[in-house]
């Protein structure tokens, strides 16, 4: 699971940082996109910790504080994907 986490945040890294170029975006974009994939993680980390109050045997699922982190990263980033996407349309319609 660590080594997902570890993929994801490379990708997330790695595909941001080609938008930005791309697009002409500023390196504040690029920042706040970062720590807003950063925090959905450890908030994701934070709700995976708060399910083991509920279960009666906490060691054997500390999985889930990864998954949580894994699943705060996927959606975020696929939000911010989108939104990059409808930018990008938006100023292609508007040169032509």
């Amino acid at each position: 699971m660590k080594l997902l986490a570890s993929f994801l945040l490379s990708a997330m890294v790695f595909c941001s940082g080609v938008s930005a170029r791309a697009e002409g975006s500023s390196m504040g974009s690029f920042r706040q996109n970062f720590a807003t994939v950063i925090f959905s993680g450890l908030g994701g980390a934070v709700l995976g910790l708060s399910t083991l109050s509920f279960i009666p045997e906490p060691q054997e699922h500390i999985g889930n504080i990864w998954m949580g982190m894994a699943l705060g990263i996927i959606v975020v980033q696929s939000m911010l994907l989108k939104k990059q996407q409808v930018q990008t349309m938006r100023n292609h319609s508007m040169c032509r």
